[in-house]
């Protein structure tokens, strides 16, 4: 089996809370808004809630479905053949809750850990002799 790994939102949670309905949205090449949709299984109920961005991880499985309406009955795509479509599970998954840290407290960090290096490291100056230069 392939791995997967889904930077998404939990849609749903389903199945005692060990399923989950997961999308991924991102921007094509072109500035259009993609949206993938997908069905994360746990082995044990999910803790967070539904809206939770984070990594869904696991083992990916393929199944195709026919489309169908409310009553049962085969739904037809743009051409009036039979729909179908591919349902990605991802199995065995893991989450890993993705945080949104503070801009201000990211940028203090940033200009702490600069000031941090800038004092700590030792500058060594440039060669001066030519000798041991290879041209």
């Amino acid at each position: 089996m392939a791995s997967i790994s889904v930077k998404g939102t939990a849609e749903r949670i389903f199945f005692n809370g060990c399923g989950v309905d997961v999308t991924e949205k991102s921007t094509s090449q072109s500035g259009e808004i993609i949206t993938r949709r997908y069905t994360a299984w746990f082995n044990e109920p999910v803790t967070f809630p539904e809206g939770t961005t984070g990594k869904f991880s696991g083992l990916m499985s393929l199944k195709i479905e026919d489309w169908t309406d409310k009553d049962g009955e085969p739904k037809l795509d743009m051409s009036g053949k039979p729909g179908r479509s591919i349902k990605v599970s991802i199995n065995n998954c893991k989450f890993s809750e993705l945080s949104f840290a503070d801009p201000l407290k990211v940028a203090d960090q940033i200009l702490a850990d600069q000031r941090t290096s800038a004092t700590a490291d030792s500058w060594t100056p440039p060669m001066t002799s030519t000798e041991n230069l290879p041209f």
